[in-house]
């Protein structure tokens, strides 16, 4: 039949499937006009409705006012919506029809918040309105009805007709802009705000536009509407004395909808389009559906089939499962009939509301599904905001099971939640369906569900299944945020990326393929020779590549790579071996070198200035490491890599791409004020100076014998933080200290997943200070040093070394190899084998002989590793952790990363760890080329005091204080009796 349909007509040109995203909104509403206004006085619990006067009818009506049976409505403040207007630069409103002015006020707003302006004819042609009214302008109706029997036809205005038509808001709107797309508008009563944004949808949808200015808009609060509703018996009556009671969705108290006016509008637009420019993206529109009841002129069948029927064809349309919706904004108006009918239907399409935690949630209103779509996230993370967010939660179930720790969301047990806010604003007829759209978006955006005012009473049997919105006075506060987890790109409810439980994504299974670890037991029946007894690998040194800051060209990157460097030989390991040496005895010995000659200077009457520099001399650290200049402020951002492979370690393209990974507490006020001062502090600093530097927060899922309590608690601390900054990355593992492996190697995985093509990572912690202008300095092949820590000059191997040092590629910064930071102990892993330190390990659990003890590793709260490094260091642990006989004797009995990446970045680099002097431990003062600075308690004060001096210059050319404690700076151990004293501090 195809063919034979083919052969007669031709085939069919199959259209591109084009995805509608939320780009902008407008709101003029009872309970303010604007958005925001609106919003927080909705999540308050406010009331838009009041008690009427006679004045609030047109002139001619008020002769009926004591006649009125309802005289309570919800209105928009005049005021308001003159200065919105104003400020829009809309001009007079006075001779617009008012329906006609909120939806131009909206309108105004929501094309604002869009950011689009269409100025050429092109795009003037591709954006179109569709806006609806359902009773149009009553009153200019009602006046023409008088002037015609009065016999005063010559009275009637030659502007009735352009004000009564229901497309007069649409052509409104579409002349003031000169929107030349298609002009629509539905009236089709209450559903007409909600059949407007689908109508819209599916214009963009089919290609007919691209963006398209989409609501509802309703005036009708005089004599005419109010009494005709009356007659009906829709109406709340006798609530005069009461008027924010009135509207009572839902309530087993109800008794009509009260009257309301106002505007509702959105931007829908074509994704491609909204990305290309920068647009900001609210949510994603699905699907749509449309029934008619086909029963009674005003009363709805009393199993909602017509409603159900459309709430199933846009889940179809939407290819979404009903346990896919978490979220319904109902059109509940306070009806007896009507919202039960709604209820029923409701819980016929959801059957019982279960939520699956495993599918991105989404909200239904009146027609609409909005939604989050996996692909979506899981595909364009480079450009789409973390602002994609969804609510979950509602209503005093909140309230009543805080104490049982329970998390709405957080099993596939918890009902839909379903709220009704015209509570708030009474029901806006045709702006309904419009306004409440956005309310929708907005639950998506900010992870909340908006309450149902005067819900005090639900009907017991009114909704089997249903969980009903928020308590009566406020909103809900758990947060479920789309939160990165696990491995870049890869985004999820926050509840959901919080379990420990959760299963293994596909993502995290192509990451962990593409790592190369072996899928079978071939290799386990010959195991290799533990790695840390292996020889050095072969090959050459580290690879370097020129340091390009915004060009877009590498220069001389490929010849670096190839050749620019060697190996380091056996006097230069020697030389690097003895500053280590040197950069410990501060630590190791008290009261010797220069800290000697500090307490002489004291005790004689001297003294030590603001920023730890001996007054009669320069900075203690100017001895050391020959070759440092002071911190040059590079003059362009350090820009993304240009093509090629992230693993090609060659390329005049080739650039440098840092990620910095700031390892943090999952749950604790403590950890979350630590992240703020971050944020104020270095790394505002980052993101003004080099917005192409990536950092996030790696926290690890919380664990606790009550996981939902511990969930939920997670949630609820995290989630506002996670909306507003969207820099937290969940990752899996229990948020312990002692737990192998956790967050560092995780870390890795995310910087190996990532599509950026990552070339350094830098791992640090949140009570640390970085300065990316030096920390990239590190990474550049330095002169050996000739001075060590305490002021003596090194001698013998390592003095020739240095004098024969080759310091051409001074400019470049080493691509490959890279494991450096601070040297931290002197002999091995000293701290393991103190019974007084919290990284104890005893004997029993890791023998002398399982570990070359001999050699060092880099403290744990600041290193770089280069890519390659990273890459063996994930590829190895995931092996270990698959293939456990395939690894050596100390996996087993180790319980420390940082311990770990330095015993298997030795393996790989084939040397001993390199310390840098820029990396500054807690008890140091941080000298002019510090670039990362541990600064272990006191951290939001000390940060705060870094960052200033930073911005005003100071620290590029000294020493600055970075000291909190009562203690003589650079001294270990006055800075360790110092911390010990402090209250809950874990001893070293």
């Amino acid at each position: 039949m195809a063919t034979l349909v083919e052969d007669a007509f031709g085939g069919v040109p199959q259209r591109p499937a084009r995805r509608v995203v939320v780009t902008g909104l407008g709101l003029v509403t009872p309970l303010g006009v604007g958005v925001a206004g609106t919003w927080d006085r909705l999540l308050s619990g406010d009331s838009g409705v009041r008690t009427l006067k006679v004045e609030d009818l047109p002139q001619g009506q008020r002769a009926a006012f004591p006649q009125l049976p309802c005289q309570v409505a919800a209105t928009v403040d005049d005021e308001q919506l003159a200065e919105a207007a104003a400020a829009a630069n809309l001009g007079s409103l006075r001779r617009t029809a008012r329906c006609v002015a909120f939806a131009e006020t909206a309108a105004a707003e929501a094309l604002e918040d869009a950011g689009w302006a269409p100025s050429n004819a092109a795009h003037k042609d591709a954006t179109g309105v569709v806006i609806g009214s359902g009773m149009s302008c009553t009153a200019d109706l009602a006046a023409a009805g008088v002037a015609i029997a009065a016999g005063q036809v010559r009275k009637l205005s030659p502007f009735l007709v352009p004000r009564v038509l229901a497309n007069s808001a649409a052509g409104a709107v579409s002349i003031r802009y000169g929107l030349r797309g298609p002009l629509h508008s539905a009236a089709t009563a209450c559903a007409t705000g909600a059949h407007a944004i689908g109508d819209a949808f599916r214009l963009v949808r089919s290609g007919d536009a691209d963006v398209v200015v989409a609501g509802g808009t309703e005036a009708c609060i005089d004599a005419v509407s109010l009494g005709a509703f009356c007659r009906m018996n829709a109406l709340a009556t006798g609530c005069s004395d009461d008027p924010g009671g009135a509207a009572r969705p839902f309530d087993a108290g109800r008794r009509g909808f009260v009257l309301g006016e106002g505007a509702g509008v959105m931007v829908l637009e074509e994704l491609w389009h909204a990305l290309a420019r920068g647009a900001r993206i609210y949510a994603e529109l699905r699907g749509y559906g449309l029934s008619g009841d086909a029963h009674h002129i005003t009363q709805p069948p009393e199993d909602g089939a017509g409603a159900a029927l459309a709430v199933r064809r846009a889940l179809a349309d939407g290819a979404l499962r009903p346990a896919d919706i978490a979220y319904v904004n109902a059109h509940a108006t306070g009806t007896p009939l009507g919202d039960a009918a709604e209820a029923r239907a409701l819980a016929s399409v959801f059957s019982g509301g279960a939520v699956d935690p495993s599918d991105p949630p989404a909200a239904v209103v009146d027609g609409p599904v909005l939604a989050h779509a996996p692909e979506l996230l899981a595909t364009l993370t480079e450009v789409l905001p973390t602002a994609l967010r969804v609510g979950l939660t509602g209503g005093k179930r909140d309230c009543d099971e805080a104490a049982e720790g329970a998390a709405l969301g957080a099993s596939s047990t918890d009902p839909l939640l379903v709220s009704s806010t015209k509570g708030a604003t009474g029901h806006l007829l045709g702006a309904a369906g419009a306004v409440e759209a956005v309310f929708a978006v907005l639950a998506l955006a900010e992870g909340v569900a908006p309450p149902t005012r005067n819900l005090v009473a639900p009907t017991p049997d009114l909704l089997p299944g249903l969980g009903v919105g928020a308590a009566k006075n406020g909103s809900t506060s758990v947060r479920n945020v789309l939160i990165e987890f696990s491995v870049a790109g890869l985004k999820l409810p926050m509840l959901d990326a919080l379990d420990l439980d959760y299963p293994l994504q596909p993502a995290e299974t192509r990451l962990e393929d593409s790592l190369g670890v072996p899928n079978t037991d071939a290799l386990i029946q010959a195991a290799p020779e533990p790695l840390s007894r292996r020889s050095t690998p072969s090959g050459g040194g580290a690879a370097t590549i020129p340091v390009n800051l915004g060009s877009g060209s590498g220069g001389k990157g490929g010849e670096a790579a190839q050749g620019g460097a060697t190996k380091m030989s056996e006097a230069e390991r020697a030389a690097y071996r003895q500053v280590g040496v040197h950069m410990q005895r501060p630590m190791q010995q008290a009261g010797g070198g220069m800290f000697g000659g500090r307490r002489r200077l004291l005790a004689r009457g001297g003294g030590i200035d603001s920023v730890g520099s001996i007054n009669s001399g320069g900075s203690m650290w100017g001895l050391v490491a020959q070759g440092r200049k002071p911190e040059a402020q590079p003059q362009r951002p350090v820009q993304p890599a240009q093509g090629g492979s992230p693993d090609a370690a060659s390329g005049s393209k080739a650039e440098v791409r840092f990620l910095i990974g700031v390892t943090s507490s999952c749950c604790t006020p403590k950890s979350k004020k630590l992240r703020a001062a971050v944020r104020g502090t270095w790394l505002a600093y980052i993101r003004e100076h080099h917005p192409a530097v990536d950092v996030k927060f790696i926290i690890a899922q919380p664990d606790s014998p009550n996981r939902r309590a511990a969930i939920a608690a997670a949630a609820e601390l995290l989630g506002a933080e996670a909306a507003e900054h969207g820099d937290l990355v969940v990752v899996r593992g229990a948020d312990a200290y002692r737990n192998l492996p956790n967050k560092t190697v995780r870390l890795l995985r995310y910087m190996l997943s990532s599509a950026r093509g990552y070339t350094h990572v830098l791992k640090t912690d949140d009570d640390c200070y970085v300065r990316f202008e030096t920390l990239l300095r590190t990474l550049r092949p330095q002169p050996l040093p000739t001075i060590g820590l305490d002021g003596l000059p090194l001698s013998g191997a390592a003095a020739a070394a240095a004098a024969s040092a080759r310091t051409e590629n001074v400019d470049s910064v080493r691509l490959e190899k890279v494991y450096t930071g601070c040297l931290e102990n002197q002999h091995g892993f000293y701290p393991l084998r103190d019974p007084k330190s919290k990284w104890f390990i005893s004997y029993e659990e890791m023998p002398d002989a399982a570990v070359p003890w001999e050699r060092k590793y880099l403290a744990g709260w600041g290193y770089v590793l280069s890519r390659d490094v990273a890459k063996y260091i994930a590829a190895t642990v995931l092996r270990y952790e698959r293939f456990p006989s395939l690894a050596p004797s100390w996996w087993r009995g180790l319980h420390w990363e940082d311990v770990m990446v330095g015993l298997l970045a030795g393996d790989y680099i084939g040397e001993q760890p390199t310390g840098d002097i820029a990396f500054v431990p807690a008890w140091k003062t941080c000298h002019n080329g510090t670039a990362v600075k541990h600064l272990d308690v006191d951290a939001p004060r000390v940060l705060r005091g870094l960052y200033e001096q930073q911005v005003n210059e100071v620290w590029q050319h000294r020493s600055v204080q970075c000291s909190a404690g009562n203690y003589i700076s650079d001294d270990y151990w006055s800075w360790k009796s110092w911390r010990d004293s402090l209250p809950n501090v874990e001893v070293i």
